[in-house]
């Protein structure tokens, strides 16, 4: 290798590149993607509330038992702490 070849390969070394990705977006796509999440985030809102995920959805609520109750920290349990569970036996 030459001396100007080792330059050139420790000035090249030292650039550094900002890539962004050039988008146009169409204001018509960009108001319907944007009503869209809207209507996702008013639904989920609506379920973290307790009405259900759809308008037209009536949704029962009864109690859960202490037995329901205990599965259900069992299952947490297990999936917090994997150390505990077989990955042979199924996730139930």
């Amino acid at each position: 290798e030459t001396i100007s070849t080792c330059r050139f390969a420790q000035r090249v070394a030292q650039i550094k590149n900002n890539a962004k990705v050039n988008e146009e977006l169409d204001p018509a796509l960009l108001i319907q993607r944007l009503k869209r999440e809207v209507l996702e985030l008013k639904q989920e809102l609506r379920f973290a509330k307790g009405g259900g995920g759809d308008e037209n959805e009536s949704v029962i609520h009864e109690e859960l038992t202490d037995e329901l109750k205990q599965h259900c920290q069992d299952l947490v349990d297990r999936y917090v702490d994997r150390s505990r569970v077989d990955l042979k036996q199924p996730f139930v």
